[in-house]
């Protein structure tokens, strides 16, 4: 029984820590809120998400693992889990560091700004071939 289950709850741990690596490493390095930061906590929301979305399919995953090599020694789902922790964890990481803020603003002031020049018409690379009389 020991022997299914401590590896069980060290992928838990294990999963438990995925959750909060996207919006760790968002608030230690990543890029910070250019406004007032009302707004700032919706990405934090969303990374949260992300990682709880994938620490359940770590966890979902190495389960199966698991279950399909429970004939091979502790140690070795033990490692199986940490080198996939590091992948993943890393992953993360770097997703939450390299998140970006886009502001409804700025959003509207970049579609100004493409509605300008050559872009102007829907279609502007193709010839007008209207009836004009």
């Amino acid at each position: 029984m020991k022997r299914h289950v401590l590896p069980a709850l060290f992928r838990v741990i294990l999963g438990i820590c995925l959750i909060y690596a996207p919006p760790l490493s968002h608030m230690e390095w990543g890029r910070e809120y250019p406004g007032d930061g009302q707004q700032a906590f919706g990405i934090i929301i969303m990374l949260f998400f992300i990682g709880s979305v994938v620490a359940a399919i770590f966890i979902i995953m190495g389960t199966l693992g698991q279950i399909l090599l429970r004939r091979k020694p502790a140690s070795f789902t033990i490692c199986m889990d940490l080198t996939l922790f590091v992948l993943i964890a890393g992953v993360l990481s770097i997703l939450g560091i390299t998140a970006e803020y886009r502001d409804r603003q700025q959003n509207e002031s970049d579609a100004a700004q493409s509605q300008t020049g050559v872009y102007s018409r829907p279609f502007a690379f193709m010839p007008d071939h209207s009836f004009r009389p």
